[in-house]
């Protein structure tokens, strides 16, 4: 799809820009470009380089208030979908598994908030005997569901996700400025070739 270009400028065929080529940025990217709109997003690095890249990949449910751990399971059951989208647009596989886990209380605090919470209690000495490696001072714990991911196939999976919708993704394009009067972005002196991110 060609698009016009005015030197040291974005495309002003744009109409979305996102900032910054982690996690957020690309599902940001992927969403509104599946969804119809033309977007642009610029990394000034590579696709998830910094935090994206070296995060742990574990999707947990977990949250301190009973409303807040709601949304964040809420969250999780979404992931399915979505994964099984990105994977199928991108043709990569983002190694993506749910798996059971322990949250343990350590005072009888957490243990009622846990036991309210709902799911499966195990009591201590369940609890070790699933995971041997526990603290002797745990009173039990919930069993829970959670989900693993591997965080720097995700955000390129996004980023080719959305670049199969039609947005395009620049790596290596740092944003100097907005110019907010000609309602334009400008980048590196050099405006980059469209690239679309490979699988590794």
């Amino acid at each position: 799809m060609g698009r016009g270009r005015i030197p040291g400028y974005l495309s002003y065929m744009a109409r979305v820009v996102v900032i910054g080529g982690g996690v957020i940025g690309c599902a940001v990217a992927e969403r509104l470009s599946f969804e119809g709109h033309r977007v642009t997003l610029l990394e000034r690095d590579q696709l998830a380089s910094r935090a994206s890249g070296a995060a742990a990949g574990e999707l947990s449910p977990q949250s301190t208030t009973a409303p807040a751990e709601e949304a964040a399971k809420q969250s999780l059951l979404l992931f399915p979908e979505l994964i099984a989208r990105i994977e199928k647009d991108s043709a990569m596989n983002v190694e993506y598994r749910v798996q059971a886990g322990l949250q343990p209380a350590f005072d009888q605090e957490e243990e009622a908030r846990l036991r309210a919470a709902g799911g499966r209690w195990l009591d201590a000495q369940a609890c070790r005997q699933a995971e041997p490696s526990l603290s002797t001072d745990v009173l039990g714990a919930v069993l829970l569901e959670h989900a693993h991911l591997t965080p720097p196939r995700f955000v390129r999976a996004l980023a080719r996700a959305a670049a199969a919708h039609g947005a395009a993704i620049h790596e290596g394009a740092p944003v100097m400025g907005l110019s907010a009067p000609a309602m334009r972005s400008t980048g590196s002196s050099r405006p980059p070739a469209r690239t679309r991110p490979t699988g590794r």
